[in-house]
């Protein structure tokens, strides 16, 4: 019997504008989109995975850039904010299953700041738990922060249906027993849900 229903933040809770926030964030401090990317991604991924804090993420940044520490910080969250919309489907969706007697949970991974801006609001507060690879120093698709939800959830294996858009995290979930759907549309996880007896009406 399935208690417990997981979803990922990005490219399911949240998507991708797909606008040009990169290029206006690498213009306001005066570098190259590329020089941005190549500065960021690698921070970026240590935050995600509680490696360093934010903190030391913002230093790291700073250390490189030669910028305050306040310019950046905004840079940031103008980015995290402006780069992504919530799909109000899967919002809607994971309502719904939270007032149909089901726990809905995040696991996602996430830096401090990310958390922050995309996670610790009042859109994502009715979610039972949240698995941020930061706080968890685990990331997906590794299985331990799948195993910390399960035991933050009180759920077992077979009891949980994980959403997810990246094949490798969908495998390394099932490889658990956890049932799994990769995400393409709000429609077709709606359809997948019922398929396995999750009654939405």
């Amino acid at each position: 019997m399935i208690k417990t229903i997981a979803f990922d933040m990005e490219g399911v809770l949240i998507l991708s504008k797909k606008r040009r926030i990169q290029e206006k964030i690498a213009k306001k401090f005066n570098i190259k989109k590329e020089n941005w990317i190549e500065i960021i991604r690698p921070i970026i991924k240590l935050s995600s995975k509680g490696k360093i804090t934010k903190k030391e993420t913002l230093n790291s940044i700073k250390k490189i850039l030669e910028e305050n520490i306040k310019k950046l910080k905004d840079a940031l969250e103008d980015f995290y904010t402006k780069s992504y919309n919530i799909n109000r489907g899967m919002l809607n969706l994971s309502k719904k299953l939270k007032k149909k007697g089901y726990k809905v949970i995040i696991i996602s991974n996430l830096g401090y700041i990310a958390k922050e801006i995309l996670v610790d609001n009042k859109n994502m507060s009715h979610f039972n738990k949240k698995v941020i690879s930061c706080e968890a120093k685990l990331s997906k698709p590794e299985k331990e922060i799948f195993q910390m939800a399960l035991k933050k959830s009180n759920t077992k294996s077979n009891e949980m249906i994980f959403i997810d858009n990246l094949e490798s995290n969908i495998k390394a979930a099932e490889k658990l027993g956890i049932k799994s759907i990769l995400f393409k549309n709000n429609r077709q996880i709606i359809n997948d849900l019922k398929n396995l007896g999750i009654g939405l009406k």
